[in-house]
């Protein structure tokens, strides 16, 4: 056997064995201190929840199925979305007119670019109706998707290290939501949540071989900076 194909063999054993030996987080998100707005195309209802492994590893690699955001009757549906480092998103366009793609932030740059003077930036260009256009989103952080055609539209794209994360709405009468993480091999992770709004204390949590961890969010204000 190759030396290759043996250490890829390997891997793929060891996450096979990991995903056997596996927990889940759970929990409540409840809103403190404000009322969220959970109704319309931009509401405030969507939240990320993901664990990082404390001092860092490895994670198994993101899915060959590609996410997709469609660009319809001039909004991007979904408002929200996550993916793990490494996963390409496809953005469509069903509504007759064109469309564009373009992000500014940490996360939408293009990789050649990185220590370039002047980076560049994801811009997939203008697309007619019909059409799609694709991107692979290989550094973490929130990126802000948006139209140069069309301003008043926008979706958010949250890029996560690992593939432990799962997406919560908000309810507008309880402004709480349920959350669980599946299948997370034993370990000790940080517990962390986004909101475009609202923060959450990061936790510490050890997740055991079998079984699940409860662990309860805050969604607050954030805390403006004194000058």
């Amino acid at each position: 056997m190759k030396p290759a194909i043996a250490f890829i063999a390997v891997l793929a054993l060891f996450f096979a064995v990991q995903t056997t030996w596996a927990g889940s987080v759970s929990g409540t998100i409840q809103v403190s201190g404000t009322k969220v707005k959970t109704t319309g195309a931009k509401s405030g209802k969507d939240v990320v929840v993901y664990l990082e492994k404390v001092g860092g590893g490895d994670y198994p690699p993101p899915p060959e199925e590609h996410a997709v955001i469609d660009q319809k009757n001039l909004v991007f549906v979904p408002h929200v979305m996550a993916v793990q480092k490494g996963a390409t998103v496809d953005f469509v366009n069903s509504d007759t007119t064109e469309h564009n793609v373009f992000c500014v932030d940490e996360c939408c740059k293009i990789v050649g670019d990185l220590n370039a003077r002047k980076p560049k930036f994801l811009d997939l260009g203008n697309f007619p109706g019909g059409a799609k256009a694709s991107h692979t989103f290989t550094i973490p952080g929130e990126g802000v998707m948006l139209c140069k055609l069309h301003p008043e539209m926008s979706a958010y794209i949250i890029v996560v290290e690992s593939p432990y994360f799962t997406m919560a709405e908000i309810d507008g009468d309880s402004q709480s939501a349920k959350y669980v993480i599946p299948k997370v091999p034993p370990g000790e992770y940080t517990l962390k949540a986004w909101h475009k709004k609202l923060t959450v204390p990061e936790q510490t949590i050890t997740v055991p071989e079998n079984g699940t961890v409860t662990t309860d969010l805050t969604l607050q204000k954030k805390q403006r900076r004194r000058r």
